[in-house]
């Protein structure tokens, strides 16, 4: 009888979560992700309209992305840096791509990158560190390119 009242109450309760909208944490990682691959296409999108769509739905209004070689504030800065990246003619025909899976725990994410050349060789790799605000888009993106240094002695 106890054990049937526990299955009873459960099921109530997993409906009555589904009917308010209560998401699994299962569902969160696949919305990050969704995220960090927005995020990700921006890089590779040449067309102004379709680049800032893209950041609309990955990143927030005042988020900050940091590299080694900069630093931009806001999302249409960010839209345009990714723009003179990709439309930079020494860039012609490579792509960005995500090559891990999306590590997030609290608001934290990690993900490894790869930056390749039109032969789908990788010319460069490296990682970042993403923050998501409230709305579940990206606050805050930190790059590093290439491997861990080496320890010194």
């Amino acid at each position: 009888m106890k054990k049937n009242l526990i299955l009873v109450l459960t099921a109530v309760c997993l409906a009555a979560w589904s009917v308010v909208g209560v998401v699994s944490a299962a569902d969160k990682a696949d919305d990050v992700v969704t995220i960090v691959d927005a995020y990700v296409g921006a890089w590779n999108e040449a067309d102004d309209v379709a680049r800032q769509a893209l950041l609309d739905r990955a990143w927030s209004d005042d988020g900050v992305y940091t590299d080694p070689t900069a630093e931009v504030k806001g999302r249409d800065a960010l839209a345009k840096h990714t723009g003179e990246f990709v439309n930079n003619p020494q860039y012609k025909g490579f792509s960005m791509e995500r090559v891990s899976g999306v590590d997030v725990h609290h608001k934290v994410l990690r993900f490894n990158w790869a930056l390749k050349d039109p032969s789908g060789s990788v010319v460069m790799a490296g990682v970042d560190y993403g923050v998501l605000d409230d709305d579940g888009r990206l606050a805050s993106i930190t790059g590093f390119f290439g491997p861990m240094p080496e320890m010194s002695e």
